[in-house]
């Protein structure tokens, strides 16, 4: 009878102890891949775009005011129709929208207040998600409140925590956000009142919205 050689013996566990291990983890990545791909479903999926699915004059619940106003009649809010810098002509939005770093744009903001009497202010995070349409995307705006809304990442009111440097972005295409981005970088942003009030002047409008925080992730 031939004798077994431990030394073989032992290389062959080894070996078969690889492909075990090997096996099991292809196995393990590949329950993992399907995890991630069902939990990602919905931000992956392949939506139609606005313009193709929102029909032509449907305002759903905005109704529009003067000089390129309209009002979502679900929050109260009064939003500007074109990005900050552009303006409302001919029922459409002309001119290069603003990209400015946001303290930029809060300077702006109360510079248009002091001068329309309008308490324009930048759209807080929040207020720009309750217009998403999330069954769309490309912008992910009624494009007939929003005629010339380009996907972009927006500035918003919101900042990150207490974290003067850091505030908070929407990317108007599909209304991913992140408050994670350092202020001093140039954007675009979108405007909203809400009311009328000719008195106030810019300063006392700003007191009025502070820069609004979220919790960390």
């Amino acid at each position: 009878m031939n004798e077994i050689n431990p030394l073989g013996y032992i290389n062959c566990l080894a070996v078969m102890s690889r492909l075990i291990l090997s096996r099991a983890k292809i196995l393990a990545s590949i329950i993992i891949c399907c995890l991630l791909i069902s939990g990602c479903n919905d931000r992956y999926e392949i939506k139609p775009t606005c313009d193709a699915t929102v029909a032509q004059g449907n305002l759903d619940r905005f109704t529009y005011g003067e000089k390129g106003a309209a009002t979502d009649l679900a929050t109260g809010i009064t939003w500007y129709r074109c990005p900050a810098g552009s303006y409302f002509e001919k029922q459409t939005c002309a001119g290069e929208p603003f990209r400015l770093s946001w303290d930029e744009a809060i300077e702006y903001t109360a510079e248009l207040t002091e001068i329309s009497g309008l308490a324009w202010r930048m759209a807080t995070l929040e207020e720009v998600q309750s217009i998403i349409i999330p069954g769309c995307v490309g912008p992910a705006l009624n494009p007939n409140v929003f005629p010339t809304i380009e996907p972009v990442n927006v500035w918003t009111l919101t900042q990150r925590d207490n974290n003067e440097d850091l505030k908070c972005t929407i990317y108007t295409y599909n209304g991913a956000y992140a408050c994670r981005h350092i202020k001093s970088v140039t954007r675009p942003f979108m405007l909203v009142r809400d009311e009328d009030l000719p008195s106030e002047s810019a300063v006392q409008a700003l007191e009025a919205y502070p820069s609004m925080t979220m919790p960390s992730d």
